[in-house]
């Protein structure tokens, strides 16, 4: 690797970290249900999802549309944690429909709320994601 390909690449994660730190402080100070979540826990869920996605821009338009989506719903931020990761998931596993029965196998037990839950994942639409849903 030559160094301005190490530059570019230090200056691209300095970037990532950024929009993570701007995205938890957004987070935090919403007015989403917060069950003592503090900054810390926002931006290592944050981070996480960066790292899944490998890419500040689609970190972004997750968080974005979710968090609009757990605004208008009147969602906790314990919700909103899981389906931010969940979503970056959706992008490497490539298939939405496989793993949200994934996650409803897990589920334990499956009851109405997991129900709920693998049907909303499955209606939600992150727009600008290459991948909406594959059956």
């Amino acid at each position: 690797m030559d160094q301005q390909t190490t530059a570019i690449d230090g200056y691209a994660q300095l970037i990532g970290q950024r929009i993570v730190r701007q995205l938890a402080l957004e987070w935090i100070q919403s007015k989403l249900p917060n069950e003592e979540l503090t900054f810390v826990d926002c931006l290592n869920v944050l981070n996480h999802v960066q790292v899944i996605t490998q890419d500040s821009r689609q970190t972004e338009i997750i968080f974005e549309q979710l968090f609009e989506q757990a605004c208008r719903l009147n969602k906790s931020s314990a919700w909103f944690a899981q389906e931010l990761q969940f979503e970056a998931l959706v992008l490497t596993a490539r298939n939405r429909l496989e793993l949200a029965r994934l996650y409803l196998t897990q589920s334990q037990p499956v009851d109405d709320a997991a129900l709920d839950t693998y049907l909303e994942r499955l209606s939600r639409r992150i727009e600008d994601s290459p991948l909406i849903l594959s059956m």
